[in-house]
């Protein structure tokens, strides 16, 4: 049988990265009867009878010498939508909005914390304490809970810089002890055990980038990763993955349909114009608020992003010469009911420094 042409392999890949962006799922990954793998639908696209496609699929990985993006698949989830039956009429009077019904989720947010190898756990021993006090029903976690600058694929390391990367087992033991701090003053307040999830930010998908470009670690290092939170008992998304709770997704930056995130000086705004539920994010370390009005049921859509849970004053040596960044240092008490965000109560590094330290 003759060798696949690039040019088709490459277009066979690109289909399918597409669908996979769209929700439907890679080889290997069964959701359910009557839903499209990624592969049958970009064959599909390109007229591959069904016979053919798995041998059409392995060829195609000989000839490029790689898999898909399989990390761009996102397994579609979306909050319950409740509608209310209305009768239209005249109105009687001027009308008040209720208070939200459901149940009522309290959570502790955490921005991008950045641990690193040097820098001071006394933070995260000051949230374990705020947990084990106001008690949250959950603890989440948006990403970037660790740097690991070891993995920097922007610095190369042959430069001086570079040189002076820690090894990547020194960020994994870093991160596992920034955590165990937390989780030992948690470990206190007895019959408290908190439901912990984090949505997986750029910086840990440094790993899965990482172990795609070396096949033969493949595992080896998200392990390392990955059993830092499982030891603990955390739940964990994917990134660019939403988590729901009470119908608010939590995700570590919004991605729009080109597979971007959404930045800028607007970018709450512009979410909140595309977005049909509330979203807590990260990413950018900018504690900012936008709320706007929705047709429709929900009425609204809040966008809240944390900010980040470094040290007080703490920018990342990337931010050239001190730059004005718009950093704001702390974590987020968020209360969620009826599908929305309806309370957010800020409390900085200097104020749980002032509290535990």
């Amino acid at each position: 049988m003759p060798p696949m042409p690039a040019a088709k392999a490459e277009r066979l890949f690109e289909a399918m990265e597409a669908a996979m962006i769209a929700g439907h799922p890679p080889p290997g990954v069964y959701m359910g009867k009557g839903i499209k793998g990624a592969l049958r639908v970009a064959c599909d696209q390109i007229g591959i009878p069904l016979g053919g496609q798995s041998t059409l699929y392995v060829r195609a990985c000989r000839v490029l010498g790689r898999k898909p993006d399989f990390s761009l698949y996102r397994e579609p989830e979306a909050p319950p939508a409740v509608f209310e039956r209305l009768t239209v009429g005249k109105p009687k009077g001027r009308g008040q909005a209720g208070k939200p019904e459901g149940t009522e989720y309290r959570v502790l947010a955490i921005g991008d914390a950045h641990d690193a190898p040097g820098l001071s756990k006394d933070r995260f021993r000051w949230i374990g304490r705020h947990a084990k006090e106001s008690r949250p029903d959950w603890m989440v976690s948006i990403g970037d809970f660790m740097s690991l600058d070891s993995l920097n694929s922007h610095i190369p390391n042959e430069n001086l810089t570079g040189k002076a990367k820690p090894a990547y087992l020194a960020d994994i033991a870093s991160g596992r002890e920034a955590l165990e701090t937390m989780e030992n003053e948690i470990a206190k307040a007895s019959g408290y055990a908190p439901r912990r999830h984090i949505t997986l930010g750029n910086h840990e998908r440094r790993v899965y980038a990482f172990e795609e470009s070396a096949p033969e670690v493949v595992g080896m290092m998200k392990h390392e990763l990955e059993s830092i939170f499982d030891g603990f008992k955390w739940g964990r998304s994917p990134y660019a993955q939403y988590h729901f709770i009470g119908g608010v997704g939590f995700i570590h930056c919004a991605v729009n349909r080109l597979n971007k995130s959404y930045g800028g000086k607007n970018a709450e705004m512009t979410i909140c114009n595309d977005a049909v539920f509330d979203h807590v994010i990260g990413h950018s370390h900018v504690k900012r608020e936008h709320r706007a009005p929705k047709l429709g049921p929900s009425q609204h859509v809040t966008i809240v992003n944390l900010g980040c849970a470094l040290p007080w004053g703490h920018v990342e040596p990337y931010m050239y010469h001190g730059a004005t960044t718009g950093w704001w240092w702390g974590i987020r008490d968020l209360t969620i009911r009826g599908g929305h965000i309806v309370d957010v109560a800020d409390v900085s590094m200097i104020e749980l420094e002032r509290r535990y330290g």
